[in-house]
């Protein structure tokens, strides 16, 4: 949510002073962070909002409280803006896609009045923006998209994770080379490696969702389609438990000892 060219470092702490722990300060955390981004001077494209949802009785409850948490069927978090959303993350116990859609219509709504009320603040205590001077990536990223886009799209839809990461890879090394090359530093055609990386990193945004909105994601599969799983339990002889577990090429081999209570893991948390 900043503009395109804005490299400088931004940091936005939250700290919970007090808590009763029924609400959890995680949204209430995001909320501020973009409303403090939006009465600052900074040149923040916001605001955003973020909302968790809960479904108890199967009615919607925006900001459930822990209670209400424990009796829901939804855990589901939402962040966006008031055109459009921007991020998804929770769960939900076998809820319908059509129902987990219209849940995801509810949060955008709240968000929008979460956004309409930063707008309001801003209008109140907002400080004028500071003028920053962007630099313009359109002739370096036309340059270079004529030059390397249509090879970045193979590279990007070749099927094999290593494969695809060393064709990537090995354009990009070839791309620097002639775009920055060492003999033509302070000339004028000489591009910067801080700009040619910023480039070309959306460049690769660019090739990877052209492949998915064609239909295909990068590892070959189309949108219904789920990696293959394997799971096998009991491998090693000694152990007190032992499984393997393989997801696509993510592979994992995990192994537990049982203890007593006293050699649990306490986590310290304000709830």
């Amino acid at each position: 949510m900043f503009p395109e060219g804005f490299h400088d470092e931004v940091q936005v702490q939250a700290q919970t002073l007090s808590s009763d722990r029924q609400n959890d300060p995680d949204i209430l955390a995001m909320i501020g962070a973009s409303a403090a981004l939006c009465i600052s001077p900074l040149p923040f494209e916001g605001p955003i909002g973020s909302v968790r949802l809960a479904q108890v009785n199967g009615e919607f409850v925006p900001f459930p409280t822990q209670d209400q948490l424990e009796e829901s069927d939804l855990d589901l978090i939402v962040s966006g803006s008031k055109t459009a959303i921007l991020m998804i993350e929770g769960f939900a116990r076998e809820m319908p896609e059509e129902r987990m859609l219209e849940a995801l219509d509810e949060a955008h709504r709240v968000i929008i009045t979460i956004c309409e009320m930063q707008d309001e603040l801003v209008a109140k205590a907002g400080k004028p923006k500071k003028e920053c001077e962007l630099p313009d990536y359109a002739p370096l990223k036309n340059r270079m998209k004529s030059a390397y886009y249509a090879e970045l799209l193979k590279a990007a839809g070749i099927t094999g994770k290593l494969e695809r990461g060393e064709a990537v890879k090995a354009l990009k090394e070839r791309a620097k080379e002639e775009m920055c090359p060492a003999d033509a530093a302070g000339s004028d055609d000489a591009v910067n490696e801080g700009d040619f990386s910023h480039v070309w990193h959306g460049l690769e945004e660019e090739a990877i969702r052209e492949l998915i909105l064609g239909g295909t994601r990068p590892d070959g599969r189309d949108s219904k389609s789920l990696r293959a799983i394997d799971c096998e339990v009991d491998l090693l002889p000694r152990v007190h438990g032992s499984a393997l577990f393989q997801r696509g090429e993510t592979q994992a081999l995990v192994t537990v000892t049982l203890g007593t209570g006293k050699d649990e893991l306490r986590v310290d948390g304000l709830f």
